[in-house]
């Protein structure tokens, strides 16, 4: 009778550590590659801190509770060329890398329809907290967008550049002041996920 409930408190403690390792934080790193960053216009650095995954890949640092700044792009938006340098030159200075997703990847985009439209629509479920809404109510995802996650929450995030410009064309570049105050914003959005 007493090995039968010490087996039974074996087991149950068993089942309570996987159910509490389950909701713990992962530690480690998303599968990707160091991105080919050299279609962006104003991006002047051979060895940019650009981690790139897919799309698909992105779901598993919400999924799996996991920690990194992540980039949504595309190297033919006039914005996204005006960020990349600085959000580089912040990841650089904080020795901390960016995960890139090319929201056009060619892969992505040769899929099945079905199977694209499942891989977007799971990546909009990931981010909804943070989406504006159009005139019609609907989700609104605008590039560039850098999204600071921790424990696979969001705990910050920035969309676009600074308030005030917009650009023509790729170009087309900001002030001194103006690349400044969006280096402090991904910094600050770097090292919010540091901590």
């Amino acid at each position: 009778m007493r090995k039968a409930g010490l087996l039974i408190g074996v087991i149950l403690l068993a089942v309570f550590g996987l159910i509490f390792l389950q909701n713990q934080p992962s530690s480690g790193s998303l599968n990707g590659e160091k991105a080919d960053m050299s279609n962006y216009y104003h991006l002047q650095d051979d060895d940019p801190a650009f981690i790139e995954v897919s799309m698909e890949e992105s779901h598993r640092l919400y999924k799996n509770k996991m920690t990194g700044v992540i980039l949504y792009s595309y190297e033919d938006c006039p914005f996204c060329n005006l960020a990349v340098p600085i959000l580089n030159e912040a990841a650089k200075e904080n020795d901390y890398p960016v995960y890139y997703v090319d929201v056009y990847n060619d892969e992505l985009m040769h899929l099945p329809k079905k199977e694209r439209v499942a891989i977007q629509e799971q990546m909009m479920e990931d981010i909804k907290e943070i989406l504006d809404v159009d005139e019609e109510g609907e989700p609104e995802f605008l590039v560039p967008l850098v999204v600071a996650v921790k424990d696979g929450r969001i705990i910050g995030y920035h969309v676009s550049l600074v308030d005030g410009f917009t650009p023509k064309d790729v170009t087309d570049v900001m002030s001194e002041e103006q690349n400044q105050h969006l280096k402090q914003i991904y910094t600050d959005l770097i090292q919010s996920v540091q901590d």
